[in-house]
């Protein structure tokens, strides 16, 4: 995996982990994508996802999102989306089979797929933006939770792995806003 959107995922909405996979994979096997819904300051739509799969496609490659399990306090039972929109203008329904509860943004993705393997942060870098060419070993830390990176030669003595449990393909609009 060359490209890659890095993420951090748990309980949310009050919804257990199992669940939320659960049922965006029955949302996939009905509709043929999900949209896997986020917040923070980190992946913005218009400014980082867009443009960073945009590239990545005009490429011919493919574009993943990798999640990682991570203690959630995010527990609450928030609104449900019922509109989407690529440029946060223009707005479309969410198809009715499609929940996306309390996000701001969400991801595209298809074939979400439970998964056991390690990733080492240090063979990556942030892939747009300000920290662009930052190894992502370095970028992810504090409350930084996600980042769009690229598979990179650069040696750093960081070392540090993630076990990543959740695999998805990010399809175009790539990332939109929902309200």
């Amino acid at each position: 995996m060359d490209n890659i959107i890095y993420m951090k995922y748990g309980v949310h909405a009050g919804e257990t982990v199992d669940s939320i996979v659960r049922r965006k994979q029955d949302e996939i096997a009905k509709v043929g994508y999900t949209f896997w819904g986020y917040g923070g300051n980190f992946c913005h739509p218009l400014t980082q996802v867009q443009p960073f799969a945009e590239n990545v496609y005009k490429k011919g490659e493919k574009l993943y999102l990798v999640m990682s399990l991570t203690e959630s306090k995010l527990n609450n039972t928030p609104d449900k989306s019922h509109h989407f929109s690529i440029d946060n203008v223009d707005w479309s329904p969410i198809d009715e089979k499609i929940n996306v509860l309390g996000s701001k943004f969400a991801l595209c993705i298809k074939n979400l797929t439970v998964c056991n393997f390690d990733l080492s942060l240090d063979t990556y870098s942030v892939g747009i933006g300000n920290k662009c060419g930052t190894i992502l070993s370095d970028y992810i830390r504090y409350r930084v939770d996600k980042a769009c990176a690229v598979k990179t030669d650069s040696y750093t003595t960081n070392h540090k792995t993630v076990k990543i449990t959740l695999l998805a393909e990010v399809i175009a609009p790539f990332a939109v806003f929902t309200k």
